[in-house]
Parts: C-alpha cells; structure tokens; sequence
C-alpha cells in the first residue's frame, strides 16, 4: 500500500516497491523483529526463572521427604525391638 503512494501506478515497475519503500518496509520489519525477539528473550528469562524456583521447591521437598523417611526409618527401628519383646511377651503369657 505504501509503495502505491510512493510509485507511480501506470508505470511498470509500480507493481513491485520502489526501493525506498522497500527500504522502509525492511526497517519496519527488521524493528517488528527485534521487538518480537526482544519480548520472546522476556518470556524465555521468565520461564527460566520459574524453573528455577519450581527446581528449588522440589529440591527441599525431596531433603524433607529423605529426612522425613531417615527419621521413619529410625523410629521403626527404635519401636521395633521393644514392640517385638512386648509381643513375644504377650503371646506367652497367652499361651500360659
């Protein structure tokens, strides 16, 4: 559309930009792109970071869940012995 207000329509050449307009609609383009980039490069450093965040909580959901098992672990172990004696105990004097 520019380049018909910029060339002349009977002319030949008119059908195809003038070098001007050509030269606008390349700087129109090439700012359209570096914008586009540019918002595409916020996107990208917003999902890293979110990543990043989304890595972290897992992280120490993860320690908590290992530490949450160790402590389990031991408490079985600590509760075990005993509740294993009290039982034996208990079943004999069922048995008696």
């Amino acid at each position: 559309m520019v380049s018909m207000l910029i060339g002349d329509s009977s002319d030949r050449g008119s059908r195809h930009p003038a070098p001007a307009s050509a030269q606008l609609w390349s700087r129109i383009a090439e700012q359209e792109f570096r914008h586009k980039l540019h918002d595409t490069e916020k996107h990208l450093v917003a999902l890293v970071e979110m990543h990043q965040d989304i890595a972290a909580h897992v992280s120490e959901d993860m320690h908590e869940a290992v530490r949450t098992a160790t402590t389990g672990s031991e408490l079985r172990q600590t509760v075990n012995a005993p509740f294993s004696a009290i039982l034996s105990a208990a079943l004999s004097d069922q048995r008696s």
